[in-house]
């Protein structure tokens, strides 16, 4: 029987780099669990009257975010880091608290003022809006907390702004523009009604159109 030639001039493969990322972040974790308490007192040193639940949620938010911190993985340079990350995270609920409370007024009319109401938009109630702009204003506090010549109450009145065009009033601008020009021509409007049984069939996205499903208007 012949032997099988190994050819030993070639280097043995070494670790591919998902393997490198994944040893890495679990040297990260070692050190963010090894240092659970000093962390937390950071936090609660930049925020006092930080929720025990938030804080928890910052840590969870620096453990995701492992791949932004693209020092040596050792723990003193890390920990200096994360430190820096988690005072961050925990003056995110401090300048979004401060923001919701003092512009609580100005959301609430921007939302009134901005969201567009038709027999569909009725279903978009005031308080959800309210509720997803609560979560816009959390993830976009420090830019919003940033020193420039709009006053706060500008941005924050612009971001409801925006979020009420781009979610709620933007896929019913085609169908407004297109009534309003039927009707000045007075000409027939074009209409469907599904049965029960149909729209029982259909996916709930595909039965809630922000249009004016409510009406079986379709344009």
């Amino acid at each position: 029987m012949q032997a099988e030639h190994i050819d030993t001039s070639r280097p043995a493969p070494g670790p591919d780099a998902t393997t490198i990322l994944t040893d890495r972040n679990q040297s990260l974790n070692q050190f963010i669990i090894a240092n659970y308490r000093d962390l937390t007192d950071a936090a609660y040193t930049a925020y006092p009257n930080l929720l025990v639940l938030d804080c928890e949620k910052a840590i969870i938010r620096l453990g995701n975010a492992l791949i932004r911190y693209t020092g040596p993985a050792e723990q003193t340079p890390f920990l200096k880091w994360a430190t820096r990350f988690v005072t961050k995270e925990a003056q995110r609920y401090r300048i979004a608290g401060r923001i919701i409370t003092n512009q609580m007024e100005v959301i609430h009319a921007a939302i009134r003022n901005n969201l567009w109401t038709s027999a569909s938009d009725c279903a978009d109630e005031h308080q959800d809006v309210f509720w997803e702009i609560v979560e816009l204003i959390f993830q976009k506090a420090h830019s919003l907390n940033r020193r420039g010549s709009a006053k706060l109450s500008t941005r924050v009145t612009a971001l409801v702004k925006k979020h009420c065009f781009l979610y709620y009033n933007a896929k019913n601008a085609r169908r407004r523009k297109l009534i309003k020009e039927q009707l000045e021509a007075n000409k027939p409007i074009n209409c469907e009604c599904l049965s029960d049984e149909e729209l029982a069939s259909m996916k709930a996205d595909q039965v809630y159109d922000p249009g004016y499903s409510e009406v079986g208007l379709s344009m």
